[in-house]
């Protein structure tokens, strides 16, 4: 595999820290958010500015940005322990705009393209660090450093002011939730966490509440990024990658009881797996307030109170005694079961292990059953323009297709990998001038973009039409402050 690069901007004056870019569902716009405040939104074929939100609009950074699924709104993760949903409006640039002369020289900003505020999220006790839409836009994930998610409903009105109503407060992470990431065909999320978790959360289609149905255990250290593949993969129901700081890429499979594909190669050892009982008592209305959540053994299912709408301000709920309560909380292990599961996921003596040291995976889950069945460490350590010392993977993402995965290292580079067998097939040093690289996204939706080819066949007159239209875009940011877009073929 090849590259070139596309587009490179100078997004950030200072070389402040440039923590996200994320690609609109169309294809041709992308959000950038960091350091300094501000929110950029530019044209990916031209690297044109088209509007914004100056840092000023904030007190605090934006972590990350999502757009809504119709492309009309963005959600933004703000470090002031809010979640706000602007809509895109076309008209002249409003107070809130970006400012020419606060800009870089190469950015030209239309005055057609301007945001406008149609929800303020209150609730969560510190830092928001995502903030993500469900595929079809009808409920609202964000996570925070309170080390809980919430599920937000979203209401009708994509040109109408939308209401937004707290659903479900789960906790169960015992430390910062880094990231959360939907799947892409059910209504499935799963959380990465500091404490060295993975947690997936779902909603029981009797009584409606959300309940953590698996707890994955494999990194043996922050987990940073989480994603599910975005197409069924050789007949399996779920695909989950995670990078961690522990500088490993993993690649998770659902299994159902007591079965075992035969195409799995176990790379990883199943050092411990329990099957958790969820109590079905409902929730007490005695505590901090009606609807405060209630502990269980994997996590805290919960709902909000009536009034937890964007309308009333803010409301929080004390954690404490529900954490002190999960500390505390028996798991009771099915005997049979685990058994009949040991004998499933048994490893067979004959497969290699070459990762040195030895790589052991242990999986805790309550009605899912989830496997390591690939896993790779990605960072070289032996950079030199790097912190060697930081071994962290930051970001992983699937390409439309679900036959490739990126990585944004701590090392400078930027890794590409066969999806299943995770292979390299590329590796871009330095991909941010030495520093570190934060986030990578592949571009989704090529076929919604026509005039993508013609870009592509201008700029680069040497590659045949073809060999365009098996490319695949990547944008990527880093502490460099810059955005970059690189076009990857083979």
């Amino acid at each position: 595999m090849q590259w070139r690069e596309w587009l490179r901007v100078d997004v950030q004056r200072e070389h402040e820290t440039l923590w996200c870019a994320t690609w609109s569902p169309n294809g041709q716009l992308i959000a950038t958010c960091g350091t300094d405040k501000a929110v950029r939104i530019w044209d990916a074929r031209t690297g044109l500015l088209l509007g914004g939100l100056g840092g000023d609009t904030f007190a605090r950074s934006v972590r990350r940005i999502d757009w809504s699924p119709c492309g009309l709104q963005l959600a933004l993760a703000c470090f002031d322990s809010k979640v706000r949903v602007y809509r895109l409006v076309e008209g002249v640039s409003g107070g809130n705009g970006l400012s020419l002369e606060r800009e870089p020289a190469n950015a030209v900003l239309a005055a057609y393209l301007r945001l406008e505020l149609v929800a303020t999220l209150e609730g969560h006790e510190s830092e928001v660090k995502a903030a993500v839409f469900n595929a079809s836009g009808t409920l609202l994930a964000t996570c925070a450093r309170d080390k809980t998610v919430w599920i937000w409903e979203c209401g009708p009105g994509a040109f109408s002011d939308l209401d937004f109503e707290c659903v479900a407060v789960l906790a169960g992470h015992t430390q910062d939730v880094k990231s959360l990431v939907w799947h892409p065909r059910t209504e499935l999320i799963a959380s990465a966490s500091y404490d060295n978790t993975i947690r997936l959360w779902c909603e029981d289609v009797y009584d409606g509440e959300w309940y953590c149905c698996a707890v994955l255990s494999g990194h043996e250290s922050t987990v940073w990024s989480v994603a599910f593949a975005p197409t069924a993969d050789a007949g399996y129901e779920h695909l989950l990658a995670s990078a961690g700081a522990d500088g490993r890429l993993l690649l998770w499979q659902r299994c159902e009881d007591g079965t075992r594909p035969e195409t799995i190669r176990h790379d990883a050892l199943v050092e411990d797996t329990v099957s958790v009982r969820t109590p079905t008592q409902p929730h007490s209305e005695k505590g901090v307030g009606a609807g405060t959540p209630q502990p269980t053994d994997e996590g805290v299912m919960a709902e909000a109170p009536s009034s937890a709408r964007r309308e009333s301000g803010s409301w929080s709920l004390d954690l404490s005694s529900t954490r002190d309560a999960l500390a505390s909380a028996p798991i009771e292990k099915d005997p049979e079961e685990h058994a009949r599961f040991a004998e499933a996921t048994q490893v067979d003596s004959s497969t290699p292990r070459n990762l040195d040291p030895p790589l052991v995976s242990s999986v805790m889950s309550g009605k899912q059953r989830w496997l390591v069945i690939k896993q790779v460490r990605v960072n070289a350590g032996d950079a030199g323009f790097a912190d060697e010392e930081d071994e962290s993977v930051y970001c992983v993402d699937w390409s439309h297709d679900g036959r490739l995965l990126a990585t944004a290292c701590a090392d400078g580079h930027i890794r590409v990998y066969e999806a299943t067998e995770l292979r390299i097939l590329l590796d871009i040093p330095a991909a941010h001038s030495g520093a570190e690289v934060n986030y990578v996204q592949f571009q989704k939706r090529r076929d919604a973009c026509g005039d993508w080819s013609i870009h592509l066949g201008k700029r680069f007159q040497d590659m045949s039409t073809e060999t365009l239209q098996r490319s695949y875009l990547l944008a990527s940011t880093g502490d460099d402050g810059r955005l970059r877009v690189w076009v990857l073929f083979t």
